[in-house]
């Protein structure tokens, strides 16, 4: 997306894929956090962020993917601006 004074915005989730099962469906590492704590690890290595700011998208949760895999999140999100 593209702000009216022209900023662009990314809105993204990532997490690490660790195999696949017979019916196609993939398999994630439970701690669907850890993805998100690299990204941003990855970019402050390069100096990318200008700002970041954490904030609590929702209480911390359990729960299970369509393929029945457990998964953990401390429901917490990710604003970042980039240089």
């Amino acid at each position: 997306m593209v702000t009216p004074d022209g900023a662009r915005i990314f809105v993204g989730t990532a997490s690490f894929d660790d195999g696949m099962n017979w019916n196609g469906l993939h398999h994630i590492d439970p701690n669907i956090d850890a993805e998100r704590d690299m990204l941003i690890a990855d970019l402050n290595k390069v100096n990318a962020i200008k700002t970041l700011s954490r904030f609590q998208l929702s209480t911390p949760r359990l729960g299970q993917d369509v393929a029945g895999d457990p998964w953990f999140t401390d429901g917490k999100a990710m604003l970042v601006r980039l240089n």
